[in-house]
C-alpha cells in the first residue's frame, strides 16, 4: 500500500529518499518491480539488523525525517497519513521545496493502518 508513494516522494524530492528493507536484495529487488519503487534507493538489512535496530525500527512501514547528520528529526510508524505528511511537509521546508503531500484524503488509501 505504502510502497508506490515512496516512489512518488521520490520523484518529488530526487535523492532524498531512501528505503530500507529486511529482506534478502533479491527479494528487495522483485518487490521494487512489483509495487513500482525502482527509481527509490534501497538499503537492505539483514540479520541482526543493525540499521533497523540502529534507528529502533519497531513496526513496518516506518518513514524517519533525518538531518544533514542523519539524527532523526520526526518518526512516523505504520502507515499514517498524517504522521507522514507531516514528515513530508519537514523534507520540503529542509530542502526549500514545495510540499507535495503523499495521501490525500480520497486517494483510496485509509488514514491509518497499523503495521
Amino acid at each position: 500500500m505504502a510502497a508506490p508513494k515512496f516512489e512518488e516522494l521520490e520523484v518529488a524530492y530526487p535523492g532524498r529518499v531512501v528505503s530500507v528493507g529486511q529482506d534478502p536484495e533479491a527479494d528487495l529487488a522483485r518487490f521494487a518491480t512489483e509495487f513500482g519503487m525502482e527509481s527509490v534507493p534501497m538499503q537492505p538489512d539483514q540479520p541482526p539488523y543493525p540499521l533497523s535496530d540502529a534507528y529502533g525500527v519497531r513496526v513496518v512501514p516506518t518513514m524517519f525525517l533525518l538531518d544533514d547528520s542523519d539524527a532523526v528529526v520526526d518518526v512516523s510508524e505504520s502507515w499514517d497519513r498524517d504522521g507522514y505528511n507531516r514528515i513530508v511537509q519537514g523534507l520540503a521546508e529542509a530542502t526549500d521545496a514545495e510540499f507535495v503531500p503523499l495521501s490525500e484524503e480520497g486517494d483510496g488509501l485509509p488514514a491509518l493502518r497499523p503495521g
